[in-house]
């Protein structure tokens, strides 16, 4: 039997025991838990509603099973995006998303409230190099921030990737990669001399003294390496999930995600100089620090950040 709905009974009218069950019997029904409510109801008709006392929980008949109504928001509905990103479709723990990657600046437009996974990453921090009889210290990973079941709020997030910075004779810092409120933070340059701040602190370079390695910004990334007295290598870049190391050693571990369906490392930090060879430059897209240039060498270039938006289907 369908659910009655609504009805208007008029003076008078005689109820027969279909419009009492179909009509009547629509109201918010009080039961104990489960059990009682089986015994009670046994047929249910799809829109009843009743009420748990056990779990507190409101549930109704949907033709074939009692489902609790929720008010919690749930994914949010993407409307719109501009800037291009790539659109793919990635099923996880039997959850289906839809995933955007975005390379480049961009808008994402959210039509209805509600749950995203999120991964933002800043551009890489410069190494140093081509100091005279220096070799220079690696570049800070980008900042690596992830997140799941991000709450956003329905309207447009603008999106923001960070270059990363250039590998010249003082390594410049990467820029910040946005998404809305989310931010990944600039990689700290690599030094000459002193690592510079950054997501990733900037590995130090080598000079008769002591050259510190730049500090790394909390749940951002990690400090660079020193390069010791008179030491002739450079400190490296601190990366995502690790610091980096002394003296000419490697880069900070980066981080690996698998928001896109892959797993992917992402912010690592440049290695420290040796040698007498150029810097590599960090990778387009993940916020690699670049590596410290050897002896009278250029440092590498950072790698630019990311942004990757999932959500439900």
């Amino acid at each position: 039997m369908a659910a009655g709905g609504f009805k208007e009974f008029v003076a008078g009218e005689t109820l027969d025991q279909d419009e009492i069950n179909d009509y009547l019997m629509q109201g918010m029904l009080v039961f104990g838990g489960t059990a009682a409510r089986g015994s009670a109801i046994t047929s249910p008709v799809e829109g009843q509603f009743t009420f748990l006392t056990d779990t507190d929980a409101v549930e109704f008949y949907d033709g074939s099973a009692w489902v609790e109504l929720s008010t919690t928001p749930g994914a949010a509905i993407v409307s719109s995006t501009t800037g291009s990103p790539t659109l793919g479709t990635v099923t996880s723990g039997g959850t289906t998303y839809n995933v955007y990657s975005y390379t480049g600046d961009g808008t994402i437009i959210f039509s209805e409230a509600g749950f995203i996974d999120a991964l933002v990453v800043g551009g890489g921090g410069g190494a140093d190099g081509n100091e005279g009889a220096n070799r220079g210290g690696g570049g800070g990973a980008g900042g690596y921030l992830a997140v799941t079941n991000h709450y956003v709020a329905p309207g447009t997030a603008t999106i923001v990737i960070g270059a990363g910075g250039v590998g010249t004779s003082l390594g410049l810092n990467g820029e910040s990669t946005r998404m809305g409120t989310l931010y990944g933070v600039g990689g700290g340059g690599g030094g000459g001399g002193d690592g510079k701040v950054g997501a990733s602190g900037g590995g130090g370079g080598t000079r008769s003294t002591l050259a510190v390695g730049g500090v790394g910004t909390s749940g951002q990334g990690n400090d660079g390496g020193q390069s010791s007295n008179g030491n002739t290598n450079g400190g490296a870049g601190g990366g995502a999930s690790a610091a980096g190391a002394d003296d000419g050693g490697a880069g900070g571990a980066g981080s690996s995600n698998d928001i896109s369906g892959a797993s992917v490392t992402y912010a690592t930090g440049g290695d420290g100089g040796t040698g007498t060879a150029p810097g590599a430059s960090g990778a387009a897209n993940t916020g690699d620090g670049g590596e410290g240039g050897g002896l009278s060498d250029p440092g590498g270039s950072g790698g630019s950040g990311i942004v990757i938006v999932r959500v439900v289907v």
